[in-house]
């Protein structure tokens, strides 16, 4: 059974994934991963050809199809991992079919999921979750996220809440509710200018390629100068 690690490279991301892969390509070797970096050229794929963020539920449901897949790690594209001492996966429960990474509100009982960081085990609740989703981004033509989307099929009500932001605990959780792994919010990918020493993956997606490329380069460099790739 084969643990992947999968990303993604979109068109125009090229010098993006120079800097990220190789560190994913250490992650992977680290913690025995399969790496897969699925290069898209145009494909795209969602509810209304256009929404490339939802390309990584076909990409993760493929995999699952897969009875020899065992697990599928996620990785957004832009994210460099820049610490490899642990794997993620080992946050996870026995008995956890999925892992996302949950910061709870501490001042009121609300929370909010950061997909850029996913996992799923193989499980029929797998399958069932990948599925909901699909048929949520159906419903609405693309008019919501996957992370919207995900809200919807736990049973929470986001209502008109932007994308990102806290939303209350599900008045009527789901059946796949149960068997969550709350990943620790530790490992929601940083900005470079919040990342510490401790911060386990830098989030550079949102950045503009003049900015973000330098920083990276740099990065990279340092890593390969302390011998961590």
């Amino acid at each position: 059974m084969t643990n992947v690690l999968l990303s993604v490279q979109w068109p125009g991301m090229e010098a993006v994934t120079e800097c990220t892969e190789p560190t994913l390509a250490r992650y992977a070797e680290r913690h025995n991963y399969d790496l897969q970096v699925a290069s898209i050229n145009g494909r795209l794929e969602g509810p209304s050809q256009q929404a490339d963020p939802w390309i990584k539920i076909g990409l993760v449901r493929e995999l699952m199809n897969d009875p020899g897949t065992n697990s599928v790690t996620w990785i957004d594209p832009g994210q460099m991992i820049v610490r490899f001492d642990r794997d993620i996966a080992d946050e996870l429960g026995d008995r956890d079919y999925q892992g996302l990474i949950w910061e709870q509100n501490t001042d009121s009982p609300s929370f909010a999921i950061h997909p850029e960081v996913w996992i799923l085990r193989q499980d029929g609740r797998s399958g069932r979750l990948l599925h909901r989703i699909q048929e949520v981004g159906r419903k609405t033509l693309g008019g919501r996220t996957v992370r919207q989307a995900m809200y919807e099929v736990l049973g929470v009500d986001a209502g008109n809440i932007a994308d990102g932001d806290f939303v209350p605990e599900p008045t009527a959780p789901s059946d796949l509710c149960a068997g969550i792994g709350r990943l620790p919010v530790e490992w929601k990918p940083a900005a470079p200018m919040y990342s510490t020493p401790d911060t386990p993956i830098i989030n550079y997606a949102a950045m503009p390629d003049e900015m973000r490329l330098p920083m990276m380069r740099s990065k990279l460099a340092a890593m390969q100068a302390d011998d961590l790739l």
